[in-house]
């Protein structure tokens, strides 16, 4: 995957192998760009909700179709709640410090609570 952290995109480049952008001359932002190797992606496709949950390693990222305040959790297998964490924007990333293994991420907005499994190396 490609992520382009200033426009907060992530591009599957098995689907899509180019990705066109623009910058202005000396603008050269650090960091804009980062590869993920590896990635497991469990996408939301529930015709009410466009979701996008993104675990790589010990990170996770929720992509929402649109700012809508809320909370994420993260529980374990156990039904353990293991981090809980405030959403507010389009794209929230959340740095876990737990053993790996496959965990539920629970995402509670006001357009409804969507739940999927993701795997924590």
């Amino acid at each position: 995957f490609l992520e382009d952290r200033l426009l907060s995109i992530f591009q599957d480049l098995n689907l899509e192998s180019s990705y066109a952008f623009s910058s202005s001359v000396g603008g050269n932002i650090p960091n804009r760009f980062a590869l993920h190797f590896g990635m497991a992606v469990t996408g939301l496709e529930d015709a009410g909700s466009n979701v996008g949950i993104y675990s790589h390693g010990k990170q996770v990222t929720v992509l929402l179709n649109e700012i809508s305040a809320g909370t994420i959790d993260v529980l374990d297998m156990a039904g353990r709640v293991v981090h809980t964490q405030n959403v507010n924007s389009e794209r929230t990333t959340i740095e876990l410090s737990t053993a790996s293994g496959i965990y539920l991420v629970r995402v509670e907005t006001a357009n409804g609570t969507i739940t999927k499994k993701i795997s924590i190396q």
